[in-house]
């Protein structure tokens, strides 16, 4: 790792590194294509009218409009987002 004060000569420090993995929940690309489109809402809405489990966004065990609202709200932010909970 390089490190400077700014007196023009490089400072160099051993370091660890991390890496650091980051999982966040795309509810909006549900058919998981790095693509978030009307693909997406349709299998969305043909798995929550099925009552498949997977639909159950917020984790409550029941698939209703309240998981329609998480998965509606990430479709129309267009981005990746997380449930409160």
């Amino acid at each position: 790792m390089v490190f400077s004060d700014n007196n023009g000569t490089p400072d160099f420090a051993n370091a660890t590194s991390y890496a650091v993995a980051c999982f966040v929940e795309c509810f909006a690309d549900w058919d998981r294509n790095r693509t978030i489109n009307t693909m997406d809402l349709t299998a969305f809405l043909n798995d929550w009218n099925a009552a498949h489990p997977d639909a159950d966004l917020n984790g409550d065990g029941v698939i209703n409009t309240q998981d329609m609202t998480v998965f509606l709200g990430a479709y129309a932010a267009g981005d990746c987002i997380c449930p409160e909970g």
